[in-house]
């Protein structure tokens, strides 16, 4: 049964997440316009953004979002989503890249949709609500 206290957890849960995620999405972003800046595709800027930023990802939102435990189990589970998100995330940016939307425009435009499922996963997959 979905409680009044499981739902504002779950409401501090995302607001926290966008605060974190925010900082955490910058940095990604910065990461990959400067590897775009300095002529690299868009799976090579992906993948190094995606990679420079899981590790402090993870800390970041264990500790400040979903108050999880950690543990190996927990960090497998965290990349295992991150690999997924990243392939989901080049698909739609080759796709838009191939329309002709400019590489980093077009990965501005998928922050939204990146941001939520990663949300979504984490939440569900990764940092269960206890």
């Amino acid at each position: 049964m979905f409680s009044v206290i499981s739902y504002l957890k779950l409401q501090l849960d995302l607001i926290r997440f966008l605060v974190v995620g925010c900082l955490n999405t910058i940095v990604g972003y910065l990461i990959f316009v400067v590897f775009s800046i300095f002529g690299f595709k868009a799976f090579t800027a992906l993948a190094c953004a995606y990679f420079f930023g899981v590790l402090f990802n993870y800390y970041s939102l264990k500790n400040l979002v979903f108050m999880g435990q950690g543990g190996v189990c927990v960090f497998v589970k965290f990349v295992s989503t991150y690999v997924f998100i990243y392939f989901v995330n080049l698909h739609f940016l080759t796709e838009l890249v191939a329309y002709g939307v400019p590489q980093v425009w077009s990965q501005a435009i998928l922050i939204p949709f990146v941001s939520g499922s990663t949300f979504f996963l984490m939440r569900v997959l990764v940092f269960p609500s206890k």
